[in-house]
């Protein structure tokens, strides 16, 4: 099989489980998210968690931003939101009722094109990055953000449990998706570093932890806040370049092991799961390519 058609096989078999009446509650995940919930390249965190044994409905779509998942951003000149990302969420929360909502989203808000702004040219004199810029926007815009995102699905069902995480710390190597050899998408860190001359791996690196920390401890902070939001910290897994498929992007392998890291959280917060889990791989059958 294909990559493509492995994730098509992987894709039917857990829609298949959601929407199976029998299926437990205490697996059914609703995902909403970018790429690292819908890798084009690899198998991604949602496939892993489906050969896992979840039964998910996945919305998420590469490329996306968080403010097109809770406001939506494609307006058309009649003033309508073709997007509807938030209303499409809300809808499979009703329609499946999991006991979880995956949410993977921010990234693509603040690097590429939108990478730029937080930076000072390494001329100026000034800090190269501008954390007062970057820290205000986190924690104002993106911190409501997420946090209208949760207060509608708990308008939906008060008990589902959300998790999020905050990425780990990507690497401004310059790496992009590649589809035959040709650059698809990215990069999305180097660009942006360069043009400010910014040019030295150890800035790259501080910015970038600076960047990743902020992000996480906002979302640490709604976690000691809300009860039922739960934050996945990914920051220490993942160090090596080997790890990394492109700047922003993990490997199928660490793909994998993210994956765990949600599965180990879910197991806690419900004791019950593992016990669906293993009844559900009891009943089913992945090929050896798809879980190699």
């Amino acid at each position: 099989m294909t990559t493509k058609e492995q994730k098509e096989f992987i894709h039917h078999q857990t829609e298949t489980l959601i929407n199976n009446p029998a299926t437990s509650k205490n697996i059914k995940i609703v995902a909403e998210g970018d790429s690292w919930f819908d890798y084009p390249l690899s198998k991604d965190i949602i496939d892993w968690l489906a050969i896992e044994g979840y039964a998910i409905k996945n919305l998420a779509k590469h490329g996306d931003i968080l403010e097109n998942m809770v406001f939506g951003t494609d307006i058309t000149e009649n003033k309508e939101n073709k997007s509807k990302s938030l209303e499409k969420t809300l809808a499979a929360v009703k329609k499946h009722e999991p006991s979880f909502v995956l949410l993977s989203g921010g990234g693509n808000d603040v690097v590429g094109e939108n990478m730029i702004q937080y930076l000072n040219h390494q001329s100026s004199g000034l800090p190269l990055f501008r954390k007062k810029e970057f820290t205000n926007h986190i924690n104002g815009y993106v911190r409501s953000m997420v946090k209208l995102f949760c207060t509608k699905i708990w308008e939906v069902d008060s008990k589902i449990h959300i998790l999020m995480d905050g990425y780990a710390y990507a690497k401004a190597n310059g790496k992009a998706y590649k589809k035959i050899w040709i650059n698809w998408a990215g990069p999305w860190i180097l660009p942006g570093m360069q043009q400010k001359a910014i040019l030295s791996s150890t800035d790259h690196e501080k910015i970038i932890k600076e960047m990743v920390d902020i992000f996480n401890d906002m979302l640490a902070g709604l976690s000691d806040e809300l009860s039922h939001f739960h934050h996945i910290d990914l920051r220490s897994f993942f160090p090596k370049d080997n790890q990394w498929d492109n700047e922003i992007h993990l490997t199928n392998e660490a793909f994998r092991s993210a994956a765990n890291i949600y599965h180990f959280e879910m197991k806690k917060i419900n004791l019950s799961v593992q016990t669906d889990i293993d009844k559900i791989k009891v009943a089913t059958s992945w090929p050896e390519e798809i879980v190699a």
